[in-house]
Order: structure tokens, then sequence, then C-alpha cells
């Protein structure tokens, strides 16, 4: 061997280690399963109608208001659930007290309020029903 390949064997043969093992590590990264997907479909909104407020001590209690899909469907096992809040930021979930289909509206939900100290001079409601 001359001397010039024997230079160059250690850092040529270090380099090659090396090189190789990156390569080992990225090989041995793994992924799981997962599902992605890409559609198009109507989204319609809910007509929210017969808003009472109930209060007490000049603080609301309880928000009641009732929602009917824009739009018909078929799906008795997917419930509409609602939330509402007054300053944009703070949620409140609401519990559907009736839900009859075939009626119209659709849903009646009430929001216990108690407690949060909102008073009767609320200007901001806003209520969001999904489904």
């Amino acid at each position: 061997m001359t001397r010039t390949m024997k230079r160059l064997a250690l850092p040529l043969g270090a380099a090659a280690i090396l090189g190789t093992s990156g390569f080992a590590f990225m090989a041995s990264n793994s992924v799981a399963p997962s599902y992605a997907g890409d559609g198009v479909n109507t989204v319609s909104g809910f007509s929210i109608t017969n808003i009472s407020y109930h209060q007490a001590s000049g603080d609301l209690t309880y928000v009641n208001f009732d929602a009917d899909p824009g739009a018909t469907h078929n799906s008795s096992n997917d419930p509409a659930e609602s939330q509402i809040t007054f300053d944009g930021t703070n949620w409140i979930n609401c519990n559907r007290t009736s839900l009859d289909r075939s009626q119209t509206p659709e849903a009646h939900f009430l929001c216990d309020v108690r407690g949060l100290g909102i008073h009767d001079s609320v200007s901001n409601l806003r209520v969001v029903v999904t489904h």
C-alpha cells in the first residue's frame, strides 16, 4: 500500500461508517397508520328562534332557544349540540331538552348560566349549533 493510500484509509473509512449509520437511523423511522381525505359537501345553517332569557336578582340564570336545521336530514343517531357565548371567548354548553325530528323546531336547548354573573343587559349573545 502506498503512503498516500494509508493516509486516506482512516478518513475514508470513518466517512463510510458515518454515512451508512446515518442512513440506518433514517431507515428506522416509523409512522403510525393514519387517514387523510378531502371532500366537499353543503353546510346548512340552523334557524335559531324563540330565544328567551330568565333572570333572578338581576343576573341571567337560563337562556332557552329552539334550533331548526336549514336542510332536511335523516341521521337519527347524530343529534344537534349547542353552545352560547356572550363575549366571544367563554363558551357555555347547552343541554338539549327535547328532540323531535318530525317537527319544527327540531330541538329545544336550555343553557344554564347561573353563577356566571351575566347581567340582564346582555347584548352580544352568540349561538352555535352543530350537527
